[in-house]
């Protein structure tokens, strides 16, 4: 199963040349006239919903074997949200560095009995 993963831009579904103002088809539009997909996932902002309508409808009347799906995303929900964060351990961090040492020695002494399992 091919799928697609996009977000629509302001060229989609089609765009209007820099020279002979002539519409062509915009980079999803061309894309998929290189190859197929099974499912088309639009990712929809609040800045693209027409493009974004405007492109799952061309999709749809171009490729018919395509299952197109529109998928709202807001980039800035949580760009504002007030963060929690959660109050520092009171452990000793000689401890914790002492602790992780010895994790540390653990896994070298692992590492070192498997290489020499290896190289016999």
């Amino acid at each position: 199963m091919d799928v697609l993963l996009t977000f629509t831009g302001f060229h989609d579904p089609y765009f209007k040349g820099l020279v002979d103002q002539e519409e062509h088809p915009g980079p999803i539009l061309s894309l998929l006239a290189t190859r197929s997909f099974d499912h088309i996932f639009l990712f929809d902002t609040p800045s693209t919903q027409r493009v974004t309508g405007e492109t799952r409808d061309a999709i749809k009347k171009i490729h018919h074997g395509s299952e197109v799906h529109v998928l709202e995303i807001n980039l800035a929900a949580g760009r504002y949200r007030p963060q929690i964060a959660e109050k520092a351990p009171d452990d000793d961090p000689a401890q914790l560095i002492r602790e992780t040492l010895a994790i540390e020695r653990e896994i070298a002494e692992g590492l070192e009995k498997l290489l020499k399992e290896i190289e016999q």
